[in-house]
């Protein structure tokens, strides 16, 4: 964090380029960055240490028996998780328990993204092992599916198949904020990521508050797993379905893995997220006018539905009625087809009442994306077109110089100014909070 600056400029990230954004008519109170770690000297060691040494757990070899069927959930191409890095040293330590190739299959716990291309598959997996290993693409439209039970709340869960078919199963995966979960990683690989769409609604209906007209849930936030209803009810999907062992990485903006969480899928999974909330959380002693994101460029903003992230962190940083400004390519359009449609409701009452109607997840992202811009004056700098930004109650700008023009012309040139260059890995928080 830089404190107090006048002048100069900074790099951002849109998409895989670099954008030089140049500060000097702003009053920029700080630059809010994560704290990252010194990189490991030694990441392949660290992961094997974690591996012999986990976290309330025996040690990953003594999980499995020669010939055990292995199923290994792994993220999808929009989390960036050093699985070319962890996942060939996974299988080596299955080999070496006697489980060959044939008997370990991988699956891409997509939730309700699409389905990831043969050579986005080898491109994520590597061509030693995208040869050697069997991997799926999750459907959550598909029957082919096993309920493990109902949960506290009454919601009957669906799960993909070869879940049950395999004799262990190992979750891996990348620990983030997560808007509405609190945290992404850990018991997410199952539930939204390997269920089944009507399980994935009503999972994703409990980031609403249980009496209509009061919108989202004030627990289902980023950052916040206590009392979540969402954490809550995939925490008991975990229970279910038991898997052996979880692997999961931090990753510092240069995609690297800064630190690794092994072990029992609960223990070492919240030790992650300690960890995490300690350096990715940012104080801050007041909010400012306007608000500069970069979501930080690829995988972060692929797409609209993986920027709003940014948007929804961000705000924490900024006045009611304030300016964001948020920088996301958004190369992949918005990520979904049926988004946009949700944009009909113009009122944020109205809206809600038709997502408690017919939810969508996607709507809930549309209906998240419109409250914030009913509160704030939100500009988006992306290769979206100008009618699709437009229709979501979002100016569109097609530079960072455009959209400075804009936002000064709503607060005027003396303005204070928080910039966040890697807005989807930050979340600003009051001291007294």
């Amino acid at each position: 964090m830089t404190k107090g600056l006048t002048g100069g400029t900074i790099p951002l990230l849109y998409g895989k380029k670099e954008i030089t954004f140049n500060f000097s008519k702003l009053e920029v109170r700080d630059i809010l960055l994560p704290f990252y770690p010194a990189p490991l000297d030694d990441i392949v060691k660290r992961i094997k240490y974690s591996l012999l040494f986990p976290i309330s757990s025996l040690s990953f070899r003594l999980h499995f028996s020669p010939g055990d069927k292995v199923l290994i959930l792994v993220s999808d191409i929009t989390r960036n998780s050093g699985l070319d890095i962890f996942l060939p040293i996974l299988i080596e330590e299955l080999n070496s328990c006697g489980i060959p190739d044939k008997n370990i299959e991988i699956l891409f716990t997509l939730g309700i993204h699409r389905a990831l291309k043969e050579e986005e598959q080898l491109a994520i997996l590597g061509k030693d092992i995208g040869s050697r290993i069997k991997a799926y693409n999750h459907n959550a439209w598909s029957d082919e599916t096993v309920s493990p039970g109902i949960t506290s709340r009454g919601n009957q869960i669906f799960l993909n198949r070869k879940i049950f078919e395999a004799d262990k199963v190992v979750l891996t995966g990348t620990i983030n904020f997560h808007y509405l979960a609190g945290f992404g990683g850990g018991r997410k690989s199952l539930l939204p990521g390997a269920a089944q769409y009507d399980s994935i609604i009503k999972f994703h209906l409990l980031s609403l508050y249980p009496e209509p007209g009061k919108g989202r849930h004030p627990k289902a936030s980023a950052g916040i797993l206590t009392d979540n209803p969402m954490h809550e009810e995939m925490e008991e999907v975990l229970d279910m379905v038991k898997p052996c062992f979880l692997l999961n990485t931090v990753m510092d903006s240069s995609k690297q893995i800064v630190e690794v969480f092994a072990g029992d899928p609960k223990e070492a999974f919240m030790k992650g997220c300690i960890y995490f909330l300690d350096h990715y959380a940012v104080r801050i002693s007041g909010k400012t006018d306007i608000v500069i994101a970069s979501c930080g460029g690829l995988p972060y903003d692929i797409n609209f539905i993986q920027a709003h992230k940014s948007l929804e962190y961000s705000k924490n940083a900024l006045k009611k009625g304030g300016v964001l400004v948020l920088l996301a390519q958004c190369s992949d359009g918005i990520g979904n087809n049926t988004f946009l449609n949700w944009f009909e409701h113009k009122n944020v009452e109205e809206f809600e009442l038709a997502l408690r109607k017919s939810f969508e997840v996607n709507g809930q992202t549309a209906y998240s994306t419109l409250m914030k811009a009913k509160e704030y004056k939100i500009i988006l700098v992306s290769s979206l077109p100008k009618e699709v930004v437009e229709k979501m109650s979002i100016t569109p700008a097609t530079s960072i110089e455009e959209a400075m023009d804009i936002a000064f012309s709503i607060t005027g040139s003396s303005c204070s100014a928080y910039v966040i260059p890697q807005a989807a890995k930050v979340l600003p928080y009051m001291v007294d909070r």
